[in-house]
C-alpha cells in the first residue's frame, strides 16, 4: 500500500544519509501471499554492522533488542519502539467496539523479551502470549496503555483509525508508572544475557488488567522504599512449595527470603545475609593485616572479592630469594599454605572473641545457615566454621578475580581498598556507579625482604608442630600404576558418581577432581571433554564455557598425570557433600586407588583356574 512504500523509501533515505553512501537496493514483497514490503540492500558490510556491531541479530528467529538500548534515553527507546511497530505493528478495533489494541507477532523469543523490558521501562501496560516456538505475540490494549504508548513512541494509531473512546478516563494513579530499579540505566548494563531471565520477566509483569487496589498503594512511601531497594536479577535456581508456621516479618519468613507476591511485587534475599557475613570477613581480614604488620610487613594489598570476602596479597619481592636452602619460587603453593595456616592459628582466639562480641551464636548460625552444634569444636566456638581462609585458592592453577572486574552474580566490583579502611568498607562502595579506579591491588615499590621473618617463623612453627598443615593440592608427584586402557564408569567410586549428577556450590573444585581423576585412569582428552560438558549441563548453574575450555586446554598441554586430592582432604569431598561412606574411604586413600583396586579384583576373578587332572591309573 501507499504508506508502506513511503516508509520503505524513508528507510532507504535514512540508510544512505547515516552511512553517507548511495546503496543499490531492491523493494519487493516478503512473501507471495503477503503484501508487506521488504527493502534489500546490495552490500556486504551492512549485515555485519547491524548483526555483529550494533547487535540487532539476524533472521526472523534471531532478532533482538541490543543490550545498549536499555541504557539509552527514553526518547531514543521511544524511537526504537516507534520504528519496530511502524513496520510490524497491527492496530485493530476491539470486538466490543469500545477501544483498540496494538499487537505484534514475532518468531524471536529474544526480541519478545527485549520488548517486554522496554515496555516495563517506559511504563507501558501490555500482555504477551506464546503459541509454539515461532509465534510470540505482544499486545497493548486499554485506553491508558494506548495513550502511554502513543506518548512514548509518537505513533498515533488512534488518529489513523479515527477511533474514539467512549469510556471515562481512569482517575486513580497507575502502577505502570513505577518499575523496579534494576531497569535504571546504570544497572541495566549488567543484563547482557536476557534469555535466562525469563522467570524474572514473569515475576515483574502484571498478569492481566489494571489492579485498582494495588494502584492506590502506588503512592505509599513503604512501597516506594521497596521499589527503590537494591535488587539485581539472577536466574531462579529452584521453585518449591513449603509449609511455614511462625512469625511473619518484613514480607519474608525466617529461613525463606524469596517470594513472588503477584502483581509485579517480588522479594529476593530480604535478609541481608551477605552483609552479616561480610562483617565476619572484615574482622578476619583486619586481624590478618594486624598479624602481617606484627611481622614487620608494611607493603600489604587488600582487595574486596566482589562477593562477600577479601583477597590479601604480599608482593613476591618482599620474600627472600631462598628459605632453608630452597628457592622461594619453588615453595609455591606449599610455602603460601604454610603461612596461611600459621596466620590462621595466630588469629583464631582474637577472631573468636570479636565475632562473639558482634553476634550471638543463634544469629551466627542463621547468618551462615548452619546448625549451632556445627559451629563448635571440642565444645568451643570455632570461628573458622563461620569464615575461613580459602586454602583451595592457594593452588598452582586456581585463579582469583582481577582488580576492578565485575562479579556477574552479585553485580559488584572487585576493588582494592586501603588496609586501614577495612572497617569502614561497605557494599555501596563496590557498586559500579561508585567505583574509582585510583588504586592498585599490590604495592609496586618494596624495599628489602620484609616478609623473610614471616615465612621463616611459619616453617619453624610447622616443624615444632604448633599447627598441622591440612592436605591441599598435591605437593609432590606420587607414583602410581597407570592402567593401559580407560577405566569404565562402573568402576568409579561413589564420590565421583555423586558429583557427576550435578553440583550446586563447589563446581570448580569438583572439576579439578574430575579432570585429574579421568586423566589418571587413562581417559583421552576428547572423551574427558565430552564427560565434562555433559556434567556441566547437570549443574544447577553451569560453569562458563570459557572456564571449562581453559581447564581442558591446560590438561592437553601438560601430559603428566597427577592424582586428584586424597579422600581425607576436608576442602574437597566432605566440604562438597560427596564424601564416600567411611568403610570405603578407610580402605582407599584416593578415588583413583578405589578404581584400580576394583579393577584388579575383577581381573583376579576372571583368571582361569588350573584344572587338576585325575588319572585312573
Amino acid at each position: 500500500n501507499i504508506s508502506e512504500i513511503k516508509e520503505a523509501k524513508e528507510v532507504i533515505d535514512l540508510t544512505n544519509k547515516i552511512f553517507k553512501t548511495n546503496y543499490k537496493y531492491n523493494i519487493s514483497h516478503k512473501h507471495k501471499k503477503d503484501k508487506s514490503l521488504k527493502v534489500r540492500f546490495s552490500d556486504t558490510l551492512l549485515p555485519i554492522i547491524y548483526k555483529d556491531i550494533l547487535g540487532f541479530g539476524h533472521l526472523s528467529t534471531c532478532k533482538k533488542i541490543p543490550y545498549w538500548v536499555y541504557s539509552a534515553p527514553t526518547g531514543f527507546v521511544g524511537g526504537i519502539l516507534s520504528g519496530y511497530f511502524t513496520g510490524d505493528g497491527h492496530p485493530r478495533l476491539e470486538s466490543n467496539n469500545y477501544g483498540i489494541s496494538i499487537s505484534s507477532l514475532t518468531a524471536s523469543r529474544d526480541l519478545m523479551n527485549g520488548l517486554i523490558f522496554l515496555f516495563l521501562k517506559m511504563g507501558i501496560h501490555h500482555n504477551i502470549s506464546r503459541h509454539g516456538e515461532r509465534k510470540n505475540v505482544i499486545r497493548i490494549s486499554g485506553e491508558e496503555g494506548i495513550e502511554r504508548f502513543n506518548r512514548c513512541c509518537g505513533i498515533s494509531f488512534i488518529d489513523k483509525k479515527n477511533i474514539k473512546f467512549t469510556r471515562k478516563k481512569i482517575n486513580h494513579p497507575s502502577i505502570h508508572n513505577i518499575y523496579p530499579p534494576f531497569l535504571d540505566k546504570t544497572k541495566i548494563k549488567l543484563l547482557k544475557n536476557r534469555i535466562i531471565q525469563s522467570n524474572l520477566y514473569r515475576a515483574i509483569r502484571l498478569k492481566s488488567g489494571l489492579n485498582k487496589k494495588l494502584a492506590k498503594l502506588a503512592a505509599n512511601e513503604y512501597l516506594s522504599k521497596i521499589l527503590k531497594s537494591d535488587l539485581f536479577p539472577i536466574k531462579i535456581k529452584k521453585i518449591e512449595v513449603f509449609e511455614y508456621r511462625g512469625l511473619f516479618y518484613d514480607i519474608e519468613t525466617e529461613k525463606y527470603h524469596n517470594f513472588l507476591h503477584g502483581d509485579g511485587i517480588f522479594t529476593h534475599n530480604c535478609l541481608d545475609v551477605d552483609t552479616k557475613f561480610l562483617e565476619y570477613s572484615k574482622l578476619t581480614t583486619e586481624l590478618l593485616v594486624e598479624a602481617l604488620k606484627f611481622h614487620d610487613i608494611k607493603n600489604i594489598g587488600v582487595k574486596f572479592s566482589g562477593g562477600s570476602g577479601f583477597h590479601i596479597g604480599i608482593p613476591f619481592e618482599s620474600f627472600p630469594p631462598s628459605v632453608d636452602g630452597k628457592e622461594t619460587k619453588d615453595l609455591f603453593p606449599e610455602g603460601v599454605r604454610v603461612i596461611a595456616e600459621y596466620l590462621k592459628n595466630m588469629i583464631k582466639d582474637p577472631l573468636r572473641e570479636r565475632i562473639l562480641n558482634l553476634s550471638k551464636i543463634e544469629d551466627i548460625a542463621k547468618a551462615v545457615d548452619k546448625k549451632k552444634e556445627e559451629l563448635f569444636e571440642k565444645n568451643i566456638f570455632n570461628p573458622f566454621s563461620v569464615v575461613g581462609i580459602d586454602s583451595v585458592l592457594i593452588a598452582s592453577r586456581h585463579l582469583y578475580r582481577a582488580s576492578y572486574s565485575l562479579n556477574e552474580k552479585k553485580g559488584l566490583v572487585s576493588i582494592p581498598i586501603y588496609p586501614n579502611n577495612i572497617k569502614n568498607f561497605n557494599l555501596n562502595i563496590a557498586k559500579i556507579e561508585n567505583v574509582k579506579t585510583d588504586r592498585d591491588f599490590l604495592p609496586k615499590k618494596v624495599e628489602g625482604y620484609e616478609a623473610g621473618q614471616l615465612i621463616m617463623q611459619a616453617f619453624d612453627a610447622l616443624k615444632k608442630k604448633r599447627f598441622i598443615l591440612p592436605e591441599g593440592e598435591i605437593k609432590t608427584k606420587r607414583e602410581f600404576e597407570t592402567p593401559q586402557m580407560a577405566v569404565k564408569a562402573e568402576h568409579w567410586p561413589p564420590c565421583i558418581q555423586m558429583g557427576l549428577k550435578g553440583m550446586g556450590d563447589g563446581k570448580k573444585r569438583f572439576l579439578f577432581i574430575l579432570l585429574n581423576f579421568l586423566k589418571s585412569l587413562s581417559w583421552d582428552m576428547d572423551s574427558i571433554e565430552k564427560i565434562v560438558k555433559e556434567w556441566n549441563q547437570k549443574n544447577r548453574e553451569p560453569l562458563k564455557e570459557g572456564y571449562i575450555i581453559s581447564q581442558l586446554n591446560w590438561h592437553r598441554q601438560h601430559k603428566e598425570k597427577i592424582l586428584p586430592p586424597n579422600c581425607t582432604n576436608p576442602a574437597y569431598y566432605a566440604d562438597l557433600g560427596i564424601k564416600c561412606p567411611e568403610e570405603i574411604c578407610s580402605k582407599c586413600k584416593n578415588p583413583v586407588n578405589f578404581s584400580l583396586r576394583k579393577l584388579r579384583m575383577l581381573k583376579q576373578q576372571k583368571k582361569p583356574r588350573r584344572k587338576t587332572r585325575i588319572s585312573n591309573k
